[in-house]
C-alpha cells in the first residue's frame, strides 16, 4: 500500500499507541468501564486489608514458633519424631511404592511439626524436611533423622534472624496476598489508562470560564425550605406562589462543564455582529437588522455601556452569538449547578452567596441597588443594568458573578414542571401544571427592578424563543469533554440524516435495528474535535470559531485492517468511516472548508470495454485478445491501492478527493479517534480510532494527514 515516509512523531505516535495495554472499548462504555474496574479496585483493596491484617497476626504466631524452632531441646524432641517416621518408612523407599512412601512421610511429619513446633511453620517445613529425611534413609537402622532437620532449618533459616530469615519464607504464606497486590496494580494501570483519555478529550477551561464539577447536584426547593424562605423574608405566601415553580426539589447527575464568569456584554455581541460574512451565510440579509439590540443606535450601544450585559436578544440570537464563538448556552440545570454549587451539605444557596437576604448590605443588582451611582445616570427609556461583576460580594462559590440580577439569562431547556411537581393553593392563589409553557425556553436569576425572591437562584419564568425584551440577556456554556458541543451543533436535527442514507448498512446496523449508516455522535472516543479562536487572549475580545471534527461511523464492523477490507471487498465499493468537518483549507490534499464523508476504498474495478470504431480496429482488438495467453483469457485487472476518498456534502457537486497517502494502519490498544495539530509541519493528523470490545487485544487505528497553509497549524488546540 502506498503510504508517506513518516515523520519521526508519526513513528513516536504509532510505537505509543502499539504498546499502551488494552483497558477500554470506546464510546460511552468509557464510564461504564470505569465504573467497573473501581468496584472491583476498591473489592481488591478490600480483600487485601484482610490479609494484611491476617499475615501480621500469622508473622506474630510464626515468630514465636520460629523463637521455639532455635531451642535444642525442642530440636531434639523433633528428631526423636523424624527417626521414628524415617525407620517406620525405610523399607517402602526402596520399592516401587516410593512415591506412596515418601507421601506418607511428608504426612507424617507434617503432623510431628505441628505438635513439636506449632501450626504455621508445619507446612514451611515439611516439604523440605520430606526430601532432606528421604535421602538420608539407608535402612531401618540407618536414618540420618538429625542431619535431616539440621539441613532444613539451616537451609531455610540461614541467618539465625527472623526478620532475615522470615523473608525467605514469607513468598510461601504471601501468596493470595501477592495476587491480590499483582491484581490491584493491574487494575490501577487500566485505571490510569482511561484516565488518561480521558483528559485527552478534556478541552481546558476557556478565558473567561469557571470549571463546574461532575457529580450531583441539588436542584429547586421542596415546600418546607420555600415557606421558610418566603417567611423569612418577610413576603406573603400567597402573594409569592410563582416561587413553587422550582418545586420539588430533586437531585440530577450532571458531567464537568464550564460556564461564563459574567453575562455577555454589549462589547462582546458587537464582535459578533461585525461579522457580517458570518451572518450573511446564516440567514438573510433582510434579517440581519433584527438581530441588533433595539436599544442601539446606528448599530452601536449606549456610551459607556461596553461591559453592561447585552439585553433585547432572543434565544435564537444567543444560540447563533454561542456558537459563532465556539460555545452554547447552559441548560437550566447547569445554571442552578453553578449559582448554587456548594461543599456545604446543609447550605440551600438561595441566593449565590448563602441562604441569607439583608435589605442593609446589598450583593446584587436588583431592586435595592436603587441608589448604586452607576443606575443613577441611565435614561429611564433603559433597564438600570450595571457592568457585570459590580457586586464581588455577591459571587457564587465557584466565582461567577451576577447570577443574581442585573439581567434575567436565557437558557436552553423548555419551561416545563419539574417531575413530581403537584398543584399548589393558597388562599385564593394558584399554580398548575398548565402554568408552564414547554414551548418556551427557561430564564434565570431575576433582573435590575426585581425583588428578593425573584433573584434566587431557584426562580424560573419563561419566554418565547423569538421574543426579546429589555431586561433579558444571556451567559454561554460549554461541555468540558473536547469537540462535544461542536458534533451536537453539526448534526443537530439529523442535519446529515439525508446522506447517512446512501451508504449501505452494515451488520452491527442490522443487528442495532439501524435502517441505514448513523455517525457515533453519542460517543466521545469516536469523535474528536480541535478548534481555533472563540476568544482572542490578549484582547479578551470573542473571535469566531473554526474547526476541525472528526466523527468515526456508529459500528462495531471495523474490528481490525483486515475486517475493513473484507468488508469493502464484500460491498464492491466505497465503505463510508466517518465523518469530517474542515473549518479552514486543506493544501494537501486538497479540500475547501465544509463537510466531507470519509470512506475507505480497496476494490477492484475493471475498465469498460468499447465497442471497435471500424475493421481494422476489429481486427487489431482480436489480435491483442489472441495475444493476452495460452488459453485466451483476460487478465485480471489491478486491484485499486487501499484509499480514502474524501465526498463533499452540500453545495455544488465536486468529484471526490482521492488520498493514497496516509500512515499505515496500526493494530493496537483502543484509542479515542484524535484530532492532532502539529505546528512545525503545518500538519493535522486525524487519528480515527475504530472499535473493540472491552478488554480485547485487537484496535484498528488509522493516521490521514491534512496539510494546512503556512501557520495555521498553530492556531488549532
Amino acid at each position: 500500500m502506498p503510504s508517506r515516509q513518516m515523520t519521526p512523531r508519526a513513528i513516536l505516535v504509532l510505537a505509543v499507541l502499539s504498546f499502551i495495554p488494552v483497558v477500554a472499548g470506546p464510546g460511552n462504555g468509557h464510564s461504564n468501564d470505569k465504573a467497573k474496574l473501581l468496584k472491583e479496585l476498591a473489592k481488591v483493596e478490600k480483600d487485601l486489608a484482610r490479609e494484611e491484617a491476617r499475615l501480621k497476626k500469622k508473622k506474630a504466631a510464626i515468630e514465636g514458633e520460629y523463637v521455639r524452632l532455635m531451642k535444642p531441646v525442642v530440636r531434639k524432641k523433633l528428631t526423636t519424631k523424624v527417626r521414628s517416621i524415617g525407620s517406620r518408612w525405610a523399607g517402602a523407599l526402596t520399592g516401587a511404592d516410593k512415591r506412596e512412601a515418601t507421601r506418607q512421610i511428608k504426612k507424617e511429619l507434617r503432623t510431628a511439626l505441628k505438635d513439636v513446633i506449632g501450626a504455621n511453620m508445619a507446612p514451611i517445613l515439611a516439604t523440605d524436611l520430606t526430601s532432606n529425611l528421604v535421602d538420608r534413609v539407608s535402612g531401618v537402622d540407618k536414618v540420618d533423622a538429625e542431619g535431616a532437620v539440621n539441613t532444613t532449618i539451616e537451609d531455610l533459616f540461614p541467618t539465625g534472624k527472623f526478620e532475615s530469615d522470615f523473608e525467605v519464607v514469607q513468598d510461601e504464606l504471601f501468596k493470595r496476598y501477592n495476587r491480590l497486590k499483582s491484581k490491584r496494580d493491574t487494575l490501577k494501570v487500566q485505571l490510569d489508562e482511561i484516565e488518561r483519555r480521558e483528559q485527552a478529550l478534556k478541552s481546558g477551561v476557556p478565558t473567561g470560564m469557571l470549571r463546574v464539577p461532575a457529580g450531583t447536584h441539588r436542584i429547586g426547593l421542596n415546600d418546607a425550605d420555600i415557606s421558610k424562605t418566603i417567611k423569612a423574608v418577610g413576603r406573603k405566601p400567597e402573594g409569592a406562589i410563582h416561587w413553587w415553580v422550582g418545586s420539588p426539589a430533586h437531585q440530577i447527575e450532571l458531567d464537568e462543564f464550564y460556564i461564563d464568569v459574567n453575562e455577555v456584554t454589549n462589547r462582546w455581541y458587537l464582535e459578533f455582529l461585525k461579522d457580517k460574512e458570518h451572518l450573511a451565510a446564516l440567514k438573510s440579509a433582510d434579517d440581519y437588522d433584527a438581530r441588533v439590540p433595539r436599544y442601539w443606535k446606528d448599530g452601536m450601544y449606549p456610551e459607556g455601556w461596553d461591559n453592561r450585559p447585552v439585553t433585547d436578544v432572543s434565544h435564537n440570537d444567543a444560540v447563533l452569538f454561542a456558537r459563532w464563538m465556539g460555545r452554547r448556552l447552559p441548560t437550566e440545570y447547569e445554571w442552578e449547578s453553578a449559582a448554587r454549587y456548594t461543599k456545604e451539605k446543609n447550605d440551600l444557596r438561595i441566593w449565590p452567596w448563602g441562604t441569607d437576604w439583608s435589605v442593609r448590605q446589598i450583593r446584587c443588582n436588583n431592586d435595592l441597588a436603587i441608589e448604586h451611582p452607576g443606575r443613577r445616570s441611565i435614561p429611564y427609556t433603559l433597564p438600570p443594568l450595571l457592568d457585570v461583576g459590580s457586586f464581588p460580594e455577591g459571587r457564587s462559590e465557584l466565582g461567577g458573578n451576577d447570577f443574581a440580577g442585573n439581567a434575567y439569562e436565557i437558557t436552553s431547556s423548555p419551561y416545563s414542571p419539574y417531575p413530581g411537581f403537584k398543584t399548589k393553593k393558597i388562599k385564593r392563589s394558584r399554580l398548575s401544571s398548565s402554568d408552564f409553557n414547554s414551548e418556551q425556553i427557561v430564564l434565570r436569576g431575576g433582573d435590575c427592578q426585581k425583588a428578593d425572591l425573584v433573584v434566587s437562584t431557584t426562580w424560573r419564568r419563561g419566554l418565547p424563543r423569538t421574543g426579546r425584551a429589555l431586561w433579558v440577556g444571556f451567559r454561554t456554556a460549554g461541555s468540558a469533554t473536547r469537540g462535544m458541543d461542536h458534533v451536537e451543533a453539526l448534526t443537530e436535527g439529523g442535519a446529515q440524516k439525508r446522506y447517512l442514507v446512501d451508504y449501505e448498512p452494515l451488520p452491527s446496523d442490522i443487528t442495532s435495528r439501524r435502517q441505514y449508516a448513523g455517525l457515533a455522535t453519542e460517543a466521545p472516543g469516536r469523535y474528536s474535535s480541535i478548534m481555533s479562536g472563540g476568544i482572542n487572549p490578549e484582547t479578551r475580545l470573542p473571535t469566531k470559531a473554526r474547526y476541525i471534527t472528526v466523527i468515526n461511523r456508529l459500528a462495531n464492523d471495523f474490528r481490525n485492517h483486515a475486517a475493513l477490507k473484507a468488508i469493502a471487498k464484500a460491498q464492491k465499493g466505497p465503505v463510508m468511516v466517518g465523518f469530517l468537518h474542515l473549518g479552514v483549507p486543506s493544501v494537501e490534499p486538497k479540500l475547501e472548508p465544509g463537510n466531507y464523508m470519509i470512506c475507505w476504498e480497496n476494490t477492484s474495478i475493471p475498465e469498460p470495454e468499447e465497442p471497435p470504431k471500424d475493421e481494422a480496429e476489429d481486427k487489431a482488438s482480436k489480435g491483442k485478445k489472441a495475444s493476452r495467453g495460452k488459453k485466451g483469457k483476460q487478465e485480471e485487472p489491478e486491484p485499486i491501492p487501499e484509499a480514502f476518498t474524501f465526498v463533499k456534502l452540500g453545495g455544488r457537486r465536486q468529484e471526490p478527493v482521492r488520498v493514497t497517502k496516509f500512515l499505515p494502519p496500526v493494530v493496537a490498544a483502543s484509542q479515542p479517534t484524535r484530532v492532532i495539530p502539529n505546528h512545525e509541519t503545518d500538519t493535522v493528523d486525524l487519528a480515527m480510532a475504530f472499535p473493540i470490545k472491552f478488554q480485547k487485544s485487537n484496535a484498528f487505528v488509522v493516521t490521514l494527514q491534512l496539510k494546512l497553509e503556512p501557520g495555521q497549524a498553530k492556531n488549532f488546540k
